[in-house]
């Protein structure tokens, strides 16, 4: 099972599923991913800025 600070995570999301909840995901891959902000429309990367690449994500499984 994979965790990021002590939770459970979900399976990797394809890009045309949005997450239903704003807030910080893991996005990108099993090889290379970071942490993005999705908004509601579009993920935004640490400084702000909408990205329109559709990438793969991640959340937390467990509500907090």
């Amino acid at each position: 099972m994979t965790e990021y600070l002590g939770y459970a995570l979900t399976d990797w999301f394809p890009a045309k599923i949005t997450p239903a909840r704003k807030g910080l995901y893991i996005v990108g891959s099993e090889d290379l991913s970071v942490m993005m902000y999705w908004n509601g429309r579009g993920w935004r990367n640490a400084l702000g800025k909408l990205m329109y690449s559709r990438i793969a994500w991640r959340g937390i499984a467990h509500e907090i």
